[in-house]
């Protein structure tokens, strides 16, 4: 009787420890992820600006490490409002915001536990804030001109037109003109010359006549 009661016991104690080792282990694979507890801005809250970073955290604490942990904060264009790298510090994940934005807010983010789990996933939060729009560039506009300016500038040169012929047309019947006047005359002082000539034999034919 009594090896059959030490058999019981010995049965009992393994039942118990086989089912202590069966709860541990579905214990441990729930532990070891690292699920997202909260955020800070929370998820969606309405803020006036953006702020100038995000926390988020964990049941457990991420590893850290470039491309480990990944933060991505986008506005409604698509454009990254992040700077830097996601910063690790136990069970918390903190990610810089730079820039401003208007509208929804997308976060996404991924994280991997000590013993290999990753944990991602997203929320999203709304800031009431105005995009900036690009200042107009003004068109100058031109100024007016002051006399002053007017008799610095220079004249503007004109080419001079060549001499015409109109004056030596004029110059020309003037001496045709004195031209025959001048034949003229001579041609009266010949005819006066050769009539005086002609008058000289009478004269000498006379004189005898009248000696007689």
């Amino acid at each position: 009787m009594r090896s059959g009661r030490a058999r019981r016991m010995r049965l009992a104690a393994a039942s118990v420890a086989l089912a202590v080792l069966a709860v541990l282990g579905a214990a441990a694979p729930a532990s070891a992820h690292a699920d997202l507890v909260s955020t800070d801005p929370a998820a969606g809250a309405s803020l006036a600006t953006l702020p100038e970073k995000i926390t988020l955290t964990f049941t457990e604490a991420p590893l850290p490490g470039d491309g480990i942990t990944f933060v991505q904060v986008t506005d409604a264009a698509g454009g990254s409002l992040t700077v830097g790298k996601p910063h690790v510090e136990g069970t918390v994940v903190t990610q810089q915001l730079t820039g401003t934005a208007a509208g929804p807010v997308d976060v996404l983010y991924k994280v991997v536990t000590p013993d290999g789990h990753p944990t991602s996933g997203e929320f999203h939060f709304t800031v009431a804030g105005t995009a900036p729009t690009p200042t107009p560039t003004p068109t100058p506009t031109p100024t007016a001109t002051t006399p002053a300016e007017d008799a610095a500038a220079p004249p503007a040169w004109e080419p001079t037109p060549p001499p015409t012929a109109s004056g030596v047309g004029d110059v020309i019947p003037l001496l045709v003109i004195l031209t025959a006047l001048f034949a003229a005359l001579v041609g009266a002082v010949v005819v006066l010359l050769r009539a005086l000539r002609s008058r000289r034999p009478d004269a000498r034919r006379s004189e005898p006549d009248s000696d007689r």
